[in-house]
């Protein structure tokens, strides 16, 4: 390894790395995701814990409710010492030897430091910084959650926050999410099956979509996501929030053939059909069409007034649905509550807000699936985020397809019930790609075998020594002459085939080794050493 030189302008010495680098390999790799995934669900203080055999445990409340200044030693353990997310008890990873032996604590930390999916040596514009993940990674998870799977009619289109506090200048703040910093992207989802979605910079805009002339930049993301969807032969619905629905992006999806459904700001809201306001009544429906008859507005007064605009739906049908009783500390809580009979009673409600109800969560659904098993570790690299959260969503997507494959069962509420949970599939997942890496590792050391037997089979020689070797028995010798006496004594060659040939063992039935006969003579002539016995029978 070179000498590293200080800086010439810091003058500091940069660290040595952890020993020197060789290429990855599949298998490797394999167990790289396997540990990821494993983690994502045992979450431990550092990943460097993974690899920790014991663990010296303090007390729950402190030294001090321990009775003494000293360290007090609560439990030791053998094993992977982690907490569970509650922090209550003491968990155990299933598998562990299995996840642990499939790679080392410092190959693992060598694949993390050095791994990267572009062109190292690649220049990248701030417009094209989401090419880290290209070419072989972003392109490709996405070509295959569109070929498997094709979305129910309703679908939803979010944004996505995708944690990172580091320094980067395409990272979006928004303190109100639970998510307060990160990467946002705009994703359509539907039951949270991530089908399409757009990167979004806070200095460039949203990545590789093309201008429009006539919608903001916002709106024609979701025009984007909504024509991606094979919607010539399949009828889709677009669920969205107010972030996105304005009548001109309805009306442009009206065009093709797509229906839309979100709230809206009032801004946004038609002025000719603003009619409610803060004193109307409970659960008071408003509304009308827009001046070209092709979008319907309608206001709802619930605990606020609920402004929709809606391709789908009429005005004057409602539904039933059974609603809680609002608590006193909400807003609007004293005036909704004497309205009910009961905590819960049958309310009539307009259609499209039920239908957005129910399938307007489908990114949010997508975000608790990966929340609750992220992969992410720790990096000051800022495209790394987006690769796990990438390979979160193709996990989630896994599963929700086995969800749809998979036989279920049906609870008493009417809820389908899978024999494997979101949890266990992540584990399995890992445990299949570890057990891969040791089958073709058995296999090698199978065919290994195989070639040594089948070579020790069809061997027809003898090695007499490192550089001579016997093909066949010396029955005879003709130089009867040349056979002297030797300097060195060695393995005499007759008495060695001699018992080849009547099949004797060369261990002993106690399991010691048979001792090898040596002798002092030898031919100068064949280069054959033989004992006293074996030289008497030639002429010497």
């Amino acid at each position: 390894m070179k000498q590293r030189t200080p800086d010439p302008l810091t003058g500091v010495t940069p660290r040595p790395l952890d020993g020197s680098w060789h290429p990855v390999t599949v298998a490797e790799m394999k167990a790289y995701v396997a540990i990821v995934l494993v983690l994502g669900v045992y979450r431990v203080r550092s990943y460097r814990d993974f690899w920790q055999r014991s663990q010296t445990h303090t007390h729950p409340l402190g030294n001090a409710a321990a009775g003494s200044r000293r360290r007090v030693r609560w439990r030791r353990v053998w094993g992977p010492a982690h907490q569970d997310r509650n922090h209550t008890e003491l968990s155990w990873i299933p598998n562990y030897n299995t996840f642990s032996t499939s790679l080392s604590r410092r190959r693992f930390t060598s694949i993390k430091r050095y791994l990267h999916v572009s062109d190292s040596d690649l220049t990248l514009a701030d417009s094209e910084w989401y090419q880290k993940l290209e070419p072989r990674l972003n392109s490709s998870i996405r070509k295959r959650s569109q070929e498997l799977a094709v979305p129910a009619t309703n679908t939803s289109v979010d944004e996505m926050m995708v944690r990172f506090f580091g320094r980067s200048k395409h990272t979006v703040r928004v303190p109100k999410k639970p998510i307060k910093e990160g990467f946002k992207i705009f994703a359509i989802c539907q039951r949270g099956y991530t089908y399409n979605w757009l990167y979004c910079s806070r200095k460039t805009g949203i990545a590789e979509l093309p201008p429009h002339p006539t919608l903001a930049p916002t709106q024609a993301a979701v025009r984007h996501l909504a024509l991606s969807l094979p919607y010539e032969d399949y009828d889709f619905n677009i669920y969205m929030d107010n972030l996105f629905t304005t009548v001109s992006l309805l009306l442009e999806l009206r065009d093709r053939g797509i229906g839309g459904t979100g709230t809206t700001w009032s801004n946004a809201f038609p002025r000719h059909l603003r009619c409610l306001d803060a004193t109307a009544e409970w659960n008071t429906v408003s509304g009308g069409a827009t001046a070209d008859g092709k979008v319907l507005g309608l206001e709802w007064q619930d605990q606020k007034t609920v402004q929709m605009l809606t391709t789908l739906h009429p005005l004057s049908k409602k539904i039933k649905r059974n609603r809680k009783q609002p608590r006193w500390t909400s807003t609007s809580g004293a005036a909704i509550r004497r309205h009910f009979s009961s905590a819960r009673m049958e309310v009539d409600i307009p259609p499209a807000i039920d239908d957005y109800n129910h399938f307007k969560g489908g990114v949010d659904i997508a975000d608790q699936y990966r929340e609750a098993c992220f992969t992410q570790q720790t990096s000051c690299r800022n495209w790394l985020p987006l690769f796990y959260w990438l390979l979160d969503i193709t996990i989630i997507n896994g599963f929700l397809l086995a969800f749809s494959k998979l036989s279920t069962t049906t609870t008493r509420s009417g809820r389908k019930k899978l024999p494997i949970t979101h949890k266990n599939f992540r584990l399995e997942t890992a445990l299949q790609l570890v057990e891969q890496i040791q089958q073709g590792i058995r296999q090698k050391q199978q065919q290994g075998r195989t070639r040594t037997a089948k070579h020790s089979r069809q061997k027809d020689h003898l090695c007499y020594s490192k550089t001579f070797t016997v093909t066949e028995v010396p029955t005879t010798c003709t130089h009867n002459s040349s056979i002297v006496k030797a300097e060195k004594r060695k393995e005499c060659v007759d008495c060695r085939f001699s018992d080849r040939q009547l099949g004797l063992k060369s261990v002993l039935p106690n399991g010691k080794r048979k001792r090898a006969t040596y002798g002092s003579f030898a031919c100068t002539l064949c280069s054959l050493s033989f004992c006293k016995k074996c030289a008497a029978k030639y002429k010497y």
